[in-house]
């Protein structure tokens, strides 16, 4: 059973079902010692759960291990159960579609204690993305 499955719509879109450009993505939630593992990002002055993209043939579980491991540098030790999901709408920047749909899962997940550096991508460096252990609170 899902804790949580959210619908946001970033601009009034009128046709749902209209052409689509989809994305799937994996959300880790991670918690060590009351507090909770976030992606820092220092231009844009925000937080984000670590996960991404999932790519073509590419399971839920890998997905979570290889976007957890290049964004923060820690390893998965276990993949736990799905507890929520964000279907997210804006209007497509794609020429042959209107509507760009986001399906984001998150899952809870264990990490090991071994780490290593962080395997960014271009624009993920230039957002100084950081991994930060913080509190709920926070």
């Amino acid at each position: 059973m899902l804790i949580f499955d959210e619908v946001i719509k970033h601009k009034e879109i009128y046709n749902l079902n209209g052409n689509k450009t989809c994305r799937t993505a994996v959300r880790a939630i991670c918690f060590h010692d009351k507090k909770l593992l976030m992606v820092h990002s220092k231009q844009l002055c925000d937080f984000k759960f670590p996960g991404g993209g999932v790519k073509r043939r590419e399971s839920h579980e890998k997905a979570l291990v290889r976007e957890i491991r290049e964004e923060t540098g820690y390893f998965v030790r276990f993949v736990g159960n799905l507890i929520g999901k964000v279907r997210e709408y804006d209007i497509s920047k794609e020429k042959d579609s209107s509507v760009f749909e986001s399906i984001s899962y998150y899952y809870q997940v264990v990490l090991s204690k071994f780490y290593t550096e962080q395997q960014l991508e271009h624009y993920e460096q230039e957002l100084g993305f950081t991994p930060i252990w913080i509190s709920v609170e926070q």
